[in-house]
């Protein structure tokens, strides 16, 4: 069914989008991983944009496996559409980022990978995005935490971003004079 066509998946999408909404059957919702997975990354836009909507559903944040589901969710093509809600919705998650540094890693790998093969904007501009925050507070985290391997882990995602065209290294070091190195 899942990969069937693009009715049946729009039906799964609701399905998904229901569970991950409401607060019941959260002994269960473990059980839709699988599926929520595949649909992340289909190749059909218009299921991804649908599945976008998952991150302002307050109880999407308070399910046993948000861990899981936000892990997944960072490294999909779904991420990808929007870039910008993702990181505010990172940026206002109220547990600890340190949990999604590899996934968040891997997710400004995908983005500046794309953007140094196509030589496109991902849509995103890093300026105004929450990434900054995002990376900010993940580095807070680690070194109040002296999570070596998450320090190194944020310091890789700034390599990334400064070896790329998407964010101009002069404007990248005065954000890291005025948080990160500071």
């Amino acid at each position: 069914m899942l990969q069937g066509d693009n009715i049946l998946k729009d039906g799964c999408v609701s399905v998904i989008l229901q569970f991950l909404r409401e607060d019941k059957y959260n002994d269960k919702i473990d059980k839709i991983e699988h599926a929520y997975q595949l649909l992340i990354n289909d190749d059909n836009d218009e299921i991804l944009r649908k599945l976008v909507i998952c991150l302002r559903y307050e109880n999407y944040w308070l399910k046993p496996n948000t861990n899981k589901l936000i892990s997944l969710f960072i490294v999909s093509k779904a991420a990808l559409h929007c870039l910008s809600e993702l990181f505010e919705s990172l940026e206002e998650y109220p547990g600890n980022l340190s949990n999604f540094s590899d996934p968040i890693l891997q997710l400004v790998e995908n983005i500046t990978g794309n953007y140094n093969a196509n030589n496109q904007s991902s849509g995103i501009d890093l300026e105004e995005s929450s990434l900054l925050a995002v990376l900010q507070r993940l580095y807070d985290e680690a070194t109040e935490d002296m999570d070596k391997e998450a320090i190194n882990i944020c310091l890789d995602i700034w390599d990334k971003l400064l070896q790329s065209d998407i964010y101009s290294a002069m404007e990248a070091i005065d954000r890291l004079d005025g948080g990160l190195l500071s």
